[in-house]
């Protein structure tokens, strides 16, 4: 990248000319025009602006997890810059594989092209509402939300869901 002026850490911090945007304000105004386009860049997009972006890993981190039941289970998400997310087929969740020790990591499906990492204290939430299913003949670990069921067994690639 030409050295976007903005940048987002794998935490999910925001920077401008590498200093840190302490406004939580800014951030969550920043992010409503946060917009990935087709050859996978991020873009700051308004009507007269289009900034390029550099994001470390995802944009977003889940920072709380909700539970509902409204004739089965749904499970409600908040991200960092206070966005609620309904878990289920808009909004799939999905793990993916760390290259550094290989062990899984749980991603949501924020809005279109763009996901969100949950993070460590709400992914232990998370697993407590794992459960053992047969899918397709196979003992799966599932987790269930809004009718829709999501392995947490299985890493899958990213590309599945943000195109």
């Amino acid at each position: 990248m030409n050295n976007p002026i903005f940048k987002i850490n794998a935490r999910g911090e925001w920077y401008y000319n590498n200093s840190i945007i302490s406004r939580k304000s800014l951030v969550k105004l920043f992010s409503s025009v946060l917009t990935r386009y087709k050859d996978g860049s991020f873009h700051l997009k308004t009507p007269v602006e289009d900034v390029l972006i550099e994001i470390e890993d995802v944009p977003f981190i889940i920072i709380n997890l909700r539970i509902k039941y409204e004739n089965c289970q749904i499970v409600y998400f908040e991200t960092n810059v206070g966005d609620i997310i309904k878990l289920g087929q808009n909004n799939p969740l999905w793990m993916e594989k760390n290259n550094r020790n290989n062990e899984l990591l749980p991603y949501v499906l924020v809005k279109e092209g763009i996901a969100a990492k949950i993070s460590r204290a709400v992914y232990y939430d998370l697993i407590e509402l794992v459960i053992e299913k047969n899918v397709n003949g196979n003992s799966r670990n599932i987790i269930e939300s809004d009718n829709c069921i999501f392995d947490v067994d299985i890493a899958k690639d990213r590309k599945n869901f943000i195109r």
